[in-house]
């Protein structure tokens, strides 16, 4: 028996994601975390080959119950249903930041037509679209990041839209890089003999390189009270000179203790 577009597109998400899994093991096509390694490196590009249309043009008011509702057009409508049958990995659930282009290749020259076209519209459209079947979690700002590249072409004999999903890389933060190796920091800012006793050379450079990130004067060694732990124990006692009477100091503080907690690894210095 075979399954249709249409009947799949009525399960739920868990049910066409369980569904996507089995087809890519009866295909061979590796498992949903293959899917995602690829299109981290190649992006998840298909095609709609359908004369775009807008979500908003032609809305209806229709009564529901005591209530009225508004229902996008018949046409977006079709549109959405036979869409499904070409996008492809439904259930993928893509909740990550990525970047959508979309060509928008219509029937109607709208450069020379009277009857202009909105391309946010038609964005809005294939955003729907794409979460009404699944392929992403949702359409909010924190996962469709952009849409550049996106614009309105056209093509009377094969009016379409070409889809490509990108995810966006992760960017290292200056916090992330170091401007030197951890030897060279070593090297760099040697331990104070007075501070032998209770920090490590390595704790030392790593508060130095963190003074040195927000631009501030070196930690002033200072043996703390109590017993001797790691660097967290008693940071709150070896921290930059000045001032923390303003939000400003506060928030260079913040910054000290967020590079030591971000580098600490790789100091090698344990909580």
């Amino acid at each position: 028996m075979r399954i249709r577009t249409k009947d799949i597109d009525r399960l739920s998400p868990a049910a066409q994601r369980q569904i996507l899994e089995k087809t890519l093991k009866a295909q061979g096509g590796g498992s949903i975390r293959d899917i995602m390694q690829k299109a981290e490196r190649v992006g998840i590009r298909f095609t709609i080959p359908l004369n775009p249309v807008t979500k908003k043009n032609s809305s209806r008011v229709v009564p529901c119950g005591r209530y009225h509702k508004v229902l996008p057009s018949e046409a977006y409508e079709k549109y959405e249903e036979r869409a499904g049958e070409h996008i492809p990995y439904k259930g993928l659930m893509i909740d990550r930041p990525c970047e959508i282009k979309c060509l928008f290749y219509t029937r109607i020259d709208h450069s020379q037509s009277k009857n202009s076209v909105d391309l946010t519209n038609l964005l809005e459209a294939i955003d729907d679209t794409l979460v009404a079947h699944h392929l992403l979690a949702d359409d909010n700002c924190r996962i469709i990041v952009s849409h550049d590249g996106s614009r309105v072409l056209h093509d009377k004999a094969r009016p379409r839209t070409e889809v490509t999903i990108r995810f966006m890389q992760k960017r290292r933060s200056a916090m992330s890089e170091l401007s030197m190796t951890v030897e060279e920091y070593m090297k760099k800012y040697p331990l104070p003999e007075e501070c032998s006793d209770h920090i490590t050379p390595r704790e030392w450079a790593l508060m130095c390189a963190a003074s040195e990130y927000i631009d501030e004067e070196l930690p002033v060694p200072e043996t703390p009270e109590g017993e001797e732990g790691s660097y967290l124990k008693y940071s709150s006692r070896v921290v930059p000179k000045g001032d923390r009477s303003t939000p400003l100091k506060r928030a260079r503080d913040r910054l000290y203790y967020e590079f030591m907690e971000e580098h600490a690894a790789e100091f090698g210095v344990t909580r």
